[in-house]
């Protein structure tokens, strides 16, 4: 035991010993009261800064000193998460010489022939690569259509509207003077569900199921009991045409499958069935604007076709009825193989890198892994492949097939 004396523990003549293991215990005491302060003194701290909106982590539970961070000045409140973007469909249609498309990325644009205004762009000047078509809202567009040298957009408001060549009225604004800017069709009853362009003519479906056409009507195709061509749109005679499931407009006439599952076509005259195809499984169609033809699907997915158009095998069965166009006697289907093509090659639009006629057997497409929606042009077709990327391939004399070049090409290339 170690003696000690401490001055502040004299009591007159005394004198207290303490012993060292006594003072080691006084020294804690007096530690832990201080500790017991600076704590209280932190915990005041943080409760004020959070009475004026202040924040502070929790690492004094971990027995640490907290780390305050008061409120920046005049801090703006935090953004609102941004809408969500429209949904835009991808849609491809294309005419004798030019193409037009729709995309999320791109929006409605057109390419190639234009001497008629039919790149909508406010031009009469041909472009081989995509120009926009003007005053459309892209994400209000859910189908699209074309002649041969005229383009109509369906509204989701049930308008319709068109540009390009009028000749014969096929614009349905009233007038047969060409327009390089969309118009607006009159005469339309109900709200609009489709449409079909014919090669001057177009006829639209409502949502009651009864058909409008507007255009040339040389030879009936407008099915109004006249052979007289129209500006604006008219019903079509329900004693003609009834029970439609889907029209597609021909070169001389209007094509459609009825309720029966039959593939019909008239042209001024009572119902006429094409023949040889299955009379009640047939589930699209779709007619060739520039020949007297086309090609439909059975429910089955067997591909049958007619006129300038000739039968062809396609093997693997089709995958999307859906996706079926005819072009200028040659058509283009999705299979099990792929994008396949028959028919006409001249100018290499089946895409097989020949230039071969192939009426027998379809031709897998080159370079296709996918497709969203095709469009088959007189001597030129053209595919999206995944909602963004375009491939067209065969004639480009106009640069419809939009890669900057007018050189034709067998095998797909990017749309720019």
């Amino acid at each position: 035991m170690y003696l000690t004396f401490y001055k502040n523990h004299c009591k007159k003549d005394k004198i207290i010993v303490i012993s060292k293991k006594d003072l080691v215990r006084k020294k804690e005491e007096i530690m832990i009261g201080k500790k017991f302060l600076i704590v209280n003194l932190v915990f005041t701290i943080i409760i004020a800064l959070a009475m004026v909106g202040g924040s502070w982590d929790t690492s004094l539970a971990q027995g640490t000193v907290p780390t305050v961070t008061p409120p920046p000045p005049d801090a703006p409140p935090p953004l609102a998460p941004a809408p969500p973007a429209p949904l835009i469909s991808s849609i491809i249609t294309a005419g004798i010489g030019h193409t037009c498309a729709i995309t999320p990325a791109d929006g409605l644009r057109c390419w190639g022939l234009n001497e008629s205004g039919q790149l909508g762009d406010a031009t009469f000047t041909d472009s081989s690569i995509p120009v926009n078509v003007v005053d459309v809202i892209a994400s209000g567009v859910i189908d699209l259509e074309s002649g041969i040298k005229h383009t109509c957009a369906l509204i989701s408001n049930g308008d319709v509207i068109c540009w390009g060549l009028n000749d014969y009225g096929q614009l349905g604004n009233g007038a047969i003077t060409n327009s390089n800017v969309p118009v607006l069709v009159k005469g339309l009853v109900g709200k609009i569900v489709s449409i079909s362009g014919g090669a001057k003519f177009t006829c639209a479906v409502n949502d009651v199921n009864e058909v409008m056409c507007w255009g040339n009507n040389s030879n009936g195709q407008l099915n109004d009991g006249t052979r007289i061509s129209r500006s604006i749109a008219v019903l079509v005679d329900p004693e003609l045409v009834n029970n439609v499931l889907m029209i597609s407009g021909g070169q001389k006439e209007l094509q459609g499958v009825t309720s029966d599952g039959a593939t019909n076509f008239w042209n001024g005259e009572p119902i006429i069935p094409v023949t040889g195809l299955p009379e009640d499984k047939n589930a699209i169609l779709s007619a060739d604007r520039f020949f007297e033809g086309g090609c439909s699907t059975s429910v089955d997915g067997v591909v049958n076709c007619w006129g300038a158009v000739i039968n062809a095998e396609v093997e693997g069965g089709v995958l999307d009825h859906n996706l079926l166009d005819s072009g200028g006697g040659h058509a283009c289907t999705v299979t099990g193989e792929g994008l396949v093509c028959w028919g006409e090659n001249g100018t290499g639009q089946l895409g097989n890198g020949s230039l071969n006629y192939h009426g027998t057997a379809a031709q897998v497409v080159k370079g296709i892994p996918s497709v969203v929606d095709l469009a088959a042009g007189l001597n030129h077709t053209c595919a999206i492949i995944d909602h963004e990327l375009i491939k067209c391939w065969g004639e480009n004399t106009f640069g419809q097939l939009g890669d900057g070049t007018t050189s034709d090409n067998s095998l797909p290339v990017v749309v720019k």
